[in-house]
């Protein structure tokens, strides 16, 4: 798998890239979006557990059921979206401790 194909890869830049475009507003939201982009860096970076993955699918079910605009509750369903469809592949980064 090339890093074009990684999924893990490919949602830490597209969250990032959300973050910094100024899409997302509400600090709240922004503070998990962040807190959510560094558990991603932790899987890539080979430092995180398999307790991360239920945190993430955590923050991103909070930001879709609870979030406080429309763009919020957006990223929060696209990153559940993620994480549900690629989660064999997020977990098999983190039991491997590898990413491409």
């Amino acid at each position: 798998m090339n890093q074009a194909q990684c999924q893990v890869l490919a949602t830490y830049q597209w969250l990032g890239d959300q973050l910094d475009s100024g899409a997302v507003t509400h600090p709240r939201c922004r503070r998990i979006g962040r807190d959510i982009q560094e558990i991603l860096r932790d899987i890539i970076d080979s430092r995180a557990g398999e307790e991360h993955m239920d945190s993430l699918r955590s923050m991103a079910r909070e930001l879709a059921e609870k979030g406080e605009d429309a763009e919020c509750v957006n990223l929060g369903k696209t990153l559940s979206q993620r994480f549900e469809n690629h989660l064999e592949e997020f977990l098999g980064h983190i039991r491997s401790r590898n990413c491409p």
